[in-house]
């Protein structure tokens, strides 16, 4: 007895030190802000109780409020990221108990319970430091708690199955269910290991499964479900009747095998009338008549089959408590909280909600690229791509070997246990990339492949639960390994531990210092710093049209959660194609001349020039339209209607850009300042470009034409932007000493900061103000990032401002600068334009033989370059070698004809 308590002991110490240690590399390795993609949209929906995007994620944004609230020395950004840590943390505990127990029931009697221990050890600790795992387990992400939900609920499946013949294990299997629909609240992939649950039960106790019991219980929630359907508006009657038909079908057999029903007594007939009631309900299509239907059949059932004494009958109690917690999401939309994706104020707001409505799932047929492709991409979000550092292989090499050895094992040693574990895993794989039905992914190499047979970001995030069971398999691998070297090798036994020991060190550590630089963001500001400093562009009162999630959810974190810039109204382009979100928008004094109504009924439709127009199109218009103060046109010649919908708006909205902006913006005094962010689609802005200025990293509409002859095609006011990007932004982490990976999304980033400085550079340069040029250009290359993530275009821009770098310091007389930059150029790429620069450089230190020697380089490099043969026509001429330079004035002439400076050397130096 006391054997048992010390290792019952021993496995929570154990379990606790995983745990630790996980919580604090998380801890160490979190951003101490705002990381990019939906991160920061749950913390500024968790702090102000708002509603994310579909399907809302109730429980989190509740449990994110709870630990906001928390006492803590923390900011309240890392106190919501808590929950993530903690989750992760947790579930690498559970990890290594669930390796142990798994040993448990194949160890063999001369295996040492410490290399058990290890095997378990490894197991948990390599596991939240796969590189997925650990990176969307130190964010304020759903993924960790919903994986947290999964393996407590796999370990406490392994403890019923120990105290199986005891008459309360029923218990955990109870608590199991109801975590599983508990944690739908955070994630819909928290209950997608029930099937393995389900079949680890039917293999161990069969008979917990097969009973009528459980064929009344699946009717009930069976006859629920109908009257979900057929609540909806309008109601989807095939699927209720359907649903129906079976549940009734079920239950009334239930009911009657179960000798529940004698006769025709009260219960028999309130059943059967309320089947009436349903049918005729459906007969009438009367949803009130069918949903009391449907409930007197489900209650009916479910007190006639005593099914609340029954395990399985407060387990399907408990489910529907459990997924109440989603009805925080129509209940908080009625208070109109700043952020309230989708409203779901209705009944059929809310399910368009909780079933995804506006990101509808992907069905499973037909599939979006060949099943084998989908199998190529899982492998390579889970193995990795040798060369793309965006995405590494989840372990270091020996971690797949074990893990693979520790699954054949598995099968071999005890198929029980496998049933749970094995099918969790492969339901967590491949279950998940059937289901899924994933397109190709966004950082794949091959160009050919067309953007929208790509996902907008790399889906890798998905599959951390099976990154996690995979870990368990490492560790039964290890185990399996060593019991078969004991078993088979006398010697070997003496000696295992002091080999298994060093072993299981050095895989993890060596885990952790293949990613830890990688996934370290404890450096990284860029998301707020990103945040802050677009909303700074912005004028008080202002409205900014923005693009996606990353340029829009960290604005909203940096508004609600920091307090920065909350006067600022956020336009978010993809959600102005949403009828709710645009009245979101009106009534936060949005100018906007469409009344509810009207949007109500914006639909996308084909245009005059039979082009789709979209919602977002007419809504920016009218938007425009209210701001700038058009008078909307009294005849009814001037409007159109919208097809199908009998709205009319002025004919001006479908006007071509140009017309629209002199005939609705030009002259007119607006009442808020528009901008559109610089990530903004062109498209979407370019016919505006004339009324457009930049200013830091925003375009403002202005009611006048610009002269726009700068290198973005865009005027710029170039105080604003200087004053901006000099005395207002910060740019943690790229001009100071607080550095950290740039991955693909930060990569993405930093072109926004390059073009304005560069715009900047060359405008001082084109102004005579030479030092301000270099400073600028100088300042740009900053944001130079991480080469390797760079495509030939981000190449040829950092290529293209190190040319005007040279030729700024040139023209400053900074030539030792010249040469040291043009040094650095010649080895990635050699050009007749650095080669020349070279010369220029060379030539303006006074070393002539030096310059003339790079320019003769220069000319037998592409791409022909007049500046060259001007240059050394100069240096022939004040030489008085004039032989060689009317040689080299012959070459020019022929190369390219009659041009002014050839003209202008030619009467200079008298050329014949």
């Amino acid at each position: 007895m006391n054997v048992k308590i010390k290792e019952k002991h021993l496995r929570w110490i154990f379990f606790s030190s995983v745990v630790f240690f996980t919580f604090i590399i998380y801890m160490l390795t979190t951003a101490p802000t705002i990381v990019f993609w939906d991160v920061g949209e749950f913390l500024a929906t968790s702090y102000i109780l708002g509603i994310p995007h579909p399907p809302g994620t109730p429980l989190y944004v509740i449990l994110g409020r709870f630990f906001a609230l928390l006492p803590l020395p923390l900011n309240t950004i890392k106190k919501i990221t808590l929950i993530s840590i903690l989750s992760g943390a947790f579930s690498a505990g559970f990890v290594y108990l669930i390796t142990v127990k798994v040993i448990d029931f194949f160890k063999g009697e001369n295996i040492s319970k410490w290399i058990q221990h290890l095997s378990g050890l490894l197991g948990g600790f390599i596991a939240p430091f796969a590189y997925t795992t650990w990176w969307s387990s130190i964010e304020a992400e759903t993924y960790a708690p919903s994986n947290f939900f999964m393996f407590l609920a796999t370990y406490l499946a392994l403890i019923w199955w120990e105290k199986r013949q005891r008459k309360d294990s029923v218990k955990y299997l109870i608590l199991i269910i109801y975590l599983l629909a508990l944690g739908s609240g955070i994630h819909l992939s928290a209950p997608f290991i029930f099937p393995a649950i389900l079949i680890f039960v039917l293999v161990v106790k069969p008979r917990m499964v097969l009973d009528w019991e459980s064929l009344g219980v699946f009717s009930i929630f069976f006859i629920v479900i109908s009257g979900i359907f057929g609540s909806f508006t309008p109601p989807s009657w095939g699927k209720a009747l359907g649903f129906y038909f079976i549940g009734t079908a079920g239950t009334g057999l239930f009911l009657y095998l179960k000798k529940h029903f004698k006769g025709l007594g009260l219960k028999e007939g309130i059943f059967f009338v309320s089947v009436i009631i349903t049918f005729a309900g459906l007969y009438l299509k009367s949803p009130v008549a069918f949903i009391i239907g449907v409930l007197l059949t489900a209650i009916t059932a479910f007190v006639s089959g005593k099914l609340y004494i029954e395990c399985k009958g407060v387990a399907l109690i408990l489910v529907f408590i459990a997924v109440s917690a989603g009805l925080y999401l129509i209940i908080r939309a009625h208070h109109n909280p700043t952020i309230n994706e989708a409203d779901p104020k209705t009944w059929q707001a809310f399910w368009d909600v909780l079933l995804r409505k506006q990101y509808p799932p992907a069905d499973f047929f037909p599939r979006r690229i060949p099943f084998i492709e989908q199998l190529k991409l899982f492998w390579t979000y889970f193995a990795g791509r040798q060369g793309d550092v965006a995405m590494p292989p989840q372990y270091v090499p020996l971690i797949f070997i074990l893990g693979f050895i520790g699954f054949a094992l598995h099968i071999a040693y005890d198929r029980k246990s496998f049933a749970l574990v094995g099918s969790s895993l492969i339901l967590a794989t491949l279950g998940l990339i059937f289901v899924l039905n994933l397109k190709y992914s966004a950082t794949d190499p091959r160009a050919y492949i067309p953007q929208e047979m790509r996902e907008v970001r790399d889906r890798d995030y998905f599959f951390i639960p099976g990154y996690f069971y995979f870990a368990i398999y490492t560790g039964l691998g290890f185990f399996g390994v060593f019991k078969l070297a004991i078993e088979n090798l006398k010697f070997f036994k003496k000696i295992a531990l002091y080999v298994a020991l060093p072993v299981a060190i050095l895989i993890p550590v060596w885990q952790l210092s293949a990613y830890y630089k990688m996934v370290d963001r404890s450096k990284n500001y860029v998301a707020e710093d990103y945040a802050y400093n677009l909303l700074h562009c912005v004028d008080d009162g202002g409205i900014v049209f923005t693009n996606g999630d990353n340029d829009t959810f960290p604005l909203w974190c940096a508004q609600e959660v920091l307090g920065i810039k909350k006067s600022v109204t956020i336009a978010n382009l993809s959600l102005l194609n949403t009828n709710w979100y645009n009245k979101q928008l009106k009534s936060w004094g949005v100018p906007l001349y469409f009344k509810e109504e009207d949007i109500d009924k914006l639909t996308p439709f084909i245009g005059p020039d039979n082009k789709v127009v979209l919602v977002r199109d007419l809504i920016i218009r009218d938007m425009l339209a209210a701001n700038f103060g058009y008078q909307l046109p009294k005849d009814p010649k001037e409007y159109i209607a919208l097809p199908r919908s009998n709205l009319r708006f002025p004919k001006i909205y479908l006007a071509p850009p140009e017309e629209f902006a002199r005939k609705v913006i030009e002259g007119r005094q607006p009442k808020k300042p528009i901008f559109f962010s610089i990530t903004c689609e062109t498209r979407v802005y370019k016919g505006f470009s004339d009324y457009l200025i930049l200013e830091g990293m925003a375009y403002r509409i202005v009611p006048y034409k610009v002269d726009k002859k700068t290198p973005l095609g865009y005027a710029v006011n170039m105080e604003k932007t200087d004053s901006l990007f000099h005395k207002v932004f910060r740019f943690r982490g790229f001009v100071d000493n607080n550095k950290f990976f740039i991955d693909r999304t930060h990569q993405r980033l930093l072109s926004n900061y390059r073009a304005p400085l560069m715009v900047l550079a060359i405008e001082y340069f084109n102004r005579g103000e030479v030092d301000k040029a270099i400073e600028n250009i100088e300042f740009a290359l900053n944001f130079e990032g991480n080469r390797d993530l760079m495509d030939k275009d981000d190449k040829r821009i950092v290529y293209f401002m190190k040319l005007q770098l040279a030729q700024f310091s040139i023209a400053d007389g900074k030539y030792d600068k010249a040469i040291s930059v043009c040094k650095e150029l010649i080895k990635e790429e050699k050009n007749s334009v650095v080669y020349t620069l070279m010369g220029d450089a060379y030539r303006g230190e006074g070393k002539k033989e030096l310059a003339k020697k790079y320019y003769k380089l220069a000319l037998e490099l592409p791409p022909a370059f007049i500046k060259t043969y001007e240059s050394l026509i100069e240096i022939y001429m004040q030489e008085n070698h004039t032989d060689s330079a009317k040689q080299i004035f012959k070459l020019a002439k022929k190369r390219f004809g009659t041009v002014p400076g050839l003209d202008s050397l030619k009467k200079k130096y008298k050329i014949d």
